[in-house]
């Protein structure tokens, strides 16, 4: 227990330096480059990025989850995981590739169809290092994926302000991502220390392909659910909107997946290891959930407060009206931190059904709530969206209880600490807003509400839960610390 916490504290310092890289490379790029592109060059590469962005679900976690999650695999499994995912990656981009005409026709955006079939080489390319990925995973070994991640994506960020500079448009952002997951997955295959053969098991494919399938489908279904709204709000209000829509939508994302990505790949094979433990399992998830909440909850708070100041200093006047809609979008993210850890949780305790059931709850919710909403504008979409993640909270708590057991009085009293104190530094940014009455600069504004709500924070914090901040917050990193430098030894 002792040796997989470390292991996994490790794992998660790696992430987090991915995540954290990534971030930083992603948006700085998406800065720059959206500052020379056009709203509507923006929201055609969205609506064909939407179709890759879902297809590409089957390939980076189908057999990749599957072989993480089972007890004991050998090497045919994981030539069979390769081969099966090539395949699919293959026959998916060719679908790509033959419906991008009447795709584009239907969305009403000619450069899809130009578009569309050089963004389907992502899938390929992402096949390659899918499963040596997988096998990192599962040993535990977060370094060369990190490595290779924020290398990819420092290549894509280059090749694509190249190009944008060199005036290519909607291209400069197609040429990103190709860079970004050819240097990506090439690397990983270098560093994996593995190399896939060419034995191949029919039943050992049914069986990957049995969890896998679950695994897909729910991931198919949860981003069917998220990028449908890209495409029906490039259907309802055309291409300039969504072009703000995705700046806004694109930054809430991209902080979303910052932590998430970072904690599901170490919490899933963490919790896949104790999931014969279900007391040590519950203890495990419970600390997670609480560890997220506080630092989830003043991160999304804060994003809502800094909104304009934040968007005008980063990307000019000319996408103001990205912020209203950033706003709205980034409240989603409050429910989105506390349920950070549940999906892993679900598919470690081998009910990675119940995943796909909720993924098509929020489907289903989340499209009646824009059909319901969209009459109404822009924003009431976008205010319907977020609200739709709070309602269905009860639904994930009731199914904790009935399949993992655990009680969920006690998830949600630990929300009540990390609540309080982000309710203070709301207040206190607030007042800030108030006193400085748009004399400020948004640069300073920016600044000054940044350091005004993390000061606020830390300190009530510290002050109404002080345990948490030295025990959970401050002790987990200190282990972490001390991981690094006896590695270094």
């Amino acid at each position: 227990m002792d040796e997989l916490k470390r292991r996994s504290l490790r794992g998660l310092f790696w992430t987090a330096t991915e995540s954290v890289g990534v971030a930083i490379l992603s948006l700085g790029s998406f800065i720059i480059i959206a500052r020379m592109l056009d709203p509507g060059e923006v929201g055609a590469v969205t609506l064909a990025g939407a179709v890759v962005i879902c297809l590409n679900l089957m390939i980076a976690h189908g057999f990749s989850d599957a072989l993480v999650q089972m007890p004991e695999v050998n090497r045919t499994h994981f030539d069979t995981g390769f081969w099966s995912t090539l395949v699919t990656a293959l026959l998916l981009s060719g679908g790509c590739i033959a419906a991008a005409d009447l795709l584009a026709a239907w969305l009403g955006e000619p450069l899809v169809a130009d578009l569309l079939p050089w963004l389907s080489a992502v899938l390929v390319l992402n096949a390659l290092g899918a499963i040596a990925t997988a096998k990192c995973r599962r040993d535990l070994r977060f370094r060369p994926i990190a490595a290779c991640s924020l290398a990819g994506r420092a290549a894509g960020a280059a090749g694509g302000i190249w190009m944008a500079v060199a005036g290519m448009g909607a291209w400069s952002l197609v040429g990103q991502q190709l860079i970004t997951v050819a240097v990506t997955n090439i690397g990983i295959l270098v560093l994996a220390r593995w190399r896939p053969g060419f034995s191949y098991s029919l039943g050992y494919a049914k069986r990957l392909g049995g969890f896998g399938a679950h695994v897909s489908a729910s991931q198919m279904v949860s981003a069917l659910g998220e990028q449908a709204l890209n495409f029906l709000v490039g259907i309802l209000f055309g291409s300039t909107v969504l072009g703000h829509f995705a700046v806004a939508w694109r930054l809430v994302q991209l902080l979303r997946s910052l932590i998430g990505a970072a904690v599901y790949q170490v919490a899933f094979s963490a919790f896949a290891r104790l999931q014969d433990n279900r007391p040590a399992f519950i203890r495990a998830f419970a600390e997670s959930t609480r560890i997220s909440c506080f630092i989830g909850f003043p991160i999304a708070a804060g994003m809502v407060l800094v909104a304009e100041p934040g968007l005008l200093t980063v990307f000019g006047q000319k996408w103001a009206n990205s912020i209203p809609l950033f706003s709205l979008l980034a409240l989603e993210l409050l429910p989105a931190f506390f349920t950070m850890f549940f999906t892993a949780a679900y598919r470690a305790a081998n009910y990675p059904g119940w995943v796909l059931v909720m993924a098509s709850v929020y489907l289903a919710t989340g499209l009646a709530a824009v059909a319901v909403a969209s009459p109404f504008g822009i924003l009431a979409v976008c205010a319907a969206w977020t609200v739709r993640g709070f309602l269905l909270l009860p639904l994930h708590l009731y199914l904790l209880k009935r399949l993992i057991g655990i009680p969920p009085l006690d998830l949600l009293a630990s929300t009540i600490r990390p609540a309080i104190a982000t309710a203070i530094m709301c207040a206190l940014v607030g007042a800030a807003s108030v006193l400085s009455d748009g004399r400020m600069q948004s640069v300073t504004q920016l600044v000054l509400f940044i350091a005004i709500g993390s000061l606020g924070y830390a300190l009530t914090a510290s002050l109404i839960a002080p345990q948490d901040m030295r025990r959970r917050l401050f002790g987990a990193l200190s282990s972490l610390l001390g991981i690094q430098a006896r590695q270094r030894v």
